[in-house]
Formats: structure tokens, sequence, C-alpha cells
């Protein structure tokens, strides 16, 4: 890891398995720079350093930057800022320019003596140069700003500098584009109603006025309990997306800092800090892992919102590669969890018995029960089935199935529903579910 600070480089002294010789490589880096290359001093072999390793000798340097219009590195006139493989000697030229001050995808892939230069996917040249590349002590140079020796400064922000020991497809080298060029975003709302209006209730609240003041949410712009889609940081204006899936000490969230925003609940961009890099594998957002997020509240429902962005391009066949979301499935993440008061878990139809035989629940031991027949619910009080009179008469798995004879005996043949009911620990982080529940009747 550097510090990724201005006017700074990184020096390595051994080849750290980098590839030497003849043998495929490719190397890639995403660049910003508006450094005009067409001023500088002249040198032998004059390229603004990206990469580079070797020994400056005859072919046994392999450099990657781009080029100025005055030295002999680049070939051709007008080639000032043009991405460039230099092997001190011989050098490949892009077809185009990439100081503009956007962001780039370049590189260039090896295969023994042939080299194909690539800018934001697409191919930008090809060459048969002889390469022999060869690490001495010190050789080896990352540059964010500036170098010494036959190399010059490149002034540009630089970010996932790779080299490969094999030489990167062309649909490897679109999928590495379409990684930083593409991007899925997402955001979250949650909601106590059904139709997600409402993050909580005020006094008198409902689904369509969240604070009870008697304005509709439509018309209320200061309603303070109106779900709204929020990012990690606790508002609109960030988003789950790669950036965030990495270890969670490599992010730093300083809401209170106030630099653009006067809420100290909530992290605008400029207030987090990202360091390390994404992980490798699928984005997951797990409050339990990344604690320093400004938390959804833990209600019954939730909607998310995907934003996908493209950066304008035509890596794709000669067309634009965009983002794509081909499948989206919704899981519980580990357990399932109930945090506020109980969840009703109603079958949609009745069974109709004239003789109940005996009855098998398998559930959580936070789950509680009742028996239904239409709209009255019933409880076993410890001597016999009774109707509800109050929220907090519910029984348990056992309870039911231990008498649920007794239902027959009380009430006769009919209609007959078993009604779940959900809730975690007071910290809402205990699982409570309702695996099975079988009855046994004719």
């Amino acid at each position: 890891r550097v510090d990724g600070t201005i006017n700074s480089q990184l020096n390595f002294n051994d080849d750290f398995g980098l590839p030497l010789g003849s043998t495929p490589r490719s190397v890639f880096a995403w660049i910003k720079t508006s450094q005009n290359t067409n001023t500088g001093s002249v040198l032998p072999f004059e390229v603004h350093n990206i990469i580079e390793y070797g020994s400056p000798t005859w072919n046994q340097v392999y450099q990657l930057g781009l080029c100025t219009s005055s030295g002999t590195s680049c070939s051709g006139s007008g080639v000032g800022g043009h991405l460039a493989l230099n092997v001190y000697g011989a050098s490949l030229t892009s077809n185009k320019p990439v100081n503009d001050g956007q962001w780039h995808l370049v590189g260039v892939v090896s295969n023994g003596s042939n080299h194909t230069l690539y800018i934001d996917g697409i191919s930008a040249g090809s060459k048969n140069i002889p390469i022999n590349t060869t690490v001495t002590s010190g050789n080896g140079q990352v540059s964010s700003l500036s170098l010494t020796g036959w190399s010059v400064s490149l002034e540009s922000y630089l970010d996932e500098i790779a080299i490969w020991n094999r030489a990167l497809t062309s649909v490897e080298i679109t999928q590495l584009y379409r990684r930083g060029a593409n991007r899925v975003k997402l955001q979250v709302k949650s909601c106590v109603d059904s139709s997600c209006n409402c993050k909580s209730y005020g006094v008198g609240g409902t689904e369509a006025d969240c604070d009870g003041d008697t304005i509709l949410n439509t018309a209320d712009i200061n309603d303070i309990h109106k779900a709204e889609f929020i990012g990690p940081g606790g508002n609109g204006t960030t988003y789950y997306s790669e950036l965030y899936n990495r270890q969670s000490t490599d992010m730093t969230f300083q809401c209170a800092l106030n630099s653009t925003d006067d809420h100290v609940g909530i992290c605008v961009p400029d207030e987090i800090t990202l360091a390390g890099s994404s992980k490798p594998t699928g984005p997951e957002f797990l409050n339990i892992d990344y604690t320093q997020f400004v938390k959804p509240s833990a209600n019954r429902y939730a909607q998310y919102r995907v934003y996908m962005e493209a950066d304008e391009n035509t890596a794709c066949g000669g067309e634009p590669c965009l983002p794509e979301l081909s499948n989206v499935s919704l899981n519980p993440s580990g357990a399932v969890k109930y945090a506020s008061d109980y969840v009703e878990v109603k079958p949609a139809l009745p069974i109709n018995f004239t003789k109940l035989y005996n009855a098998k629940i398998e559930s959580s031991i936070c789950a509680r029960f009742r028996l239904a027949r239409g709209p009255n619910q019933y409880y076993h009080d410890g001597t016999e089935w009774i109707a509800v009179s109050d929220n907090t008469q519910r029984n348990t798995a056992s309870e039911v199935t231990n008498n649920i004879l007794q239902f027959e005996s009380q009430y006769g043949a009919g209609s007959l529903q078993v009604i779940g009911y959900l809730k975690s620990d007071a910290s809402g982080t205990s699982q409570c579910s309702i695996d099975e529940i079988d009855i046994n009747f004719q």
C-alpha cells in the first residue's frame, strides 16, 4: 500500500516476480491527467512515466507512459499526450492522446515480441518489437509525479495499477474496462408500512401521513418520519457500490466533520475516507461487518433502488458498453430477524376437518401461536382453549401440539387455522422462524 499523495513515486529494488525476458505480460492502469506533454526538457528517450522496470540498455527496459512531442521514444509528429510503450531503442505509440482530464484505462499487452496498446478497452496500436527485460537493483518505478534519470514527470492521478504475467484476452480487457467505466450503485429504504412511505410513525401517524400532523406525505416537506432512499452515509448523497466492498478497517466515517453539511449523524461523501482496495469477491454489505455505516432502521419492509451509469465509450464491438443487471435475488442474510412487534404469519386458507389426530410444529423458541376459526382466535390457558382477549395471549409450539385435540372436543368439527407470531429478542439479533406446521386430520 502507498500513501496516495502527490509529488510521489514508488520504487522497488527487486523484480518481485515481474515478467522478465520476453515472457508474456499485461500492464494496465487508470489515469487522469491534463498535463501538457508537448513541453519539457529534451532527453534521449522522453516518456512521461506511468510504470517502468528494467535496465536502461537496448530492449532491456519496459516502460509505459505518455509521449512528449520532443523526445525520440515516440514515433510520429504531434504525439504529445499519446500512450507509449518504450523498450529503450524502439517504441509503440497509440493512435490518440489521453491527456484530456478524464479517467482512462490505459495499458499494453505483450506476447513475446508482439505488443498492443489499449485505451478504454479498445486496441490503440500494435507493433512487433523484440524485448529482453532485465531488472537490476533500483530499476523499478511507479510514478504519480516525478522520476529522475532518463524519464520525465507525469502529473496524473493513478489508480488500480496492475501487472499480469500473461497476455490478457480482448474479452478480459473489455471486462476490466467495464468494471471501472460501468457502475452499478444501490440505495435502500426501510419502512414500517407496506407502501414504504414511512420509516417510523409520529403520534397519530399513518401510511398517508407519517408524522400525524394532518398534512399528507405528498405535501409535507418537513415530515421527518418519511422514508427515503439512503446510501452508507445515511442520506441520498451516497450509494452502496463496489467502492464500499472492502474491509471495514479501510473505511473511515467522520460524519461530524461538517465540511459541507451540518448533520453530525449523516456522512456526506467528503466525510468518508476509503483506503486499501475493493475485495475481489462480489459486494456484500452487512451491518455486522460495516459497523461504521449509517444503518437503515430495523423495520419490516424495505425497498432498493439501482442506479446504472456508463462513461461514454465504444468498447463493446463499436457500440457502448453499458451496465447490465441480469438477476436480482433477495434473501435474508444469516438469521431471519424481527426487531419490532410480533409479525403474524397466517396460512392463506384454513383446513376443514371432521376429526383431528395430531399436530407437529417445528420452530424457533421465540415463535408463538394461536388457533383460529373464522374471525375468532383462541389460546390455551393451561386448562382449555379460550377466546383471545388481549395481545399477550399466545402459546408455544409444544402447548399447541399437546392440546390441539382438545380444541375439537370444545368447539367441534369445522375450519381451523394455526397462526404464527414471530419476534426476535430485544436487541433484534436472534433468529426467529417457523420451519414446519403439519396437522393430521380427516
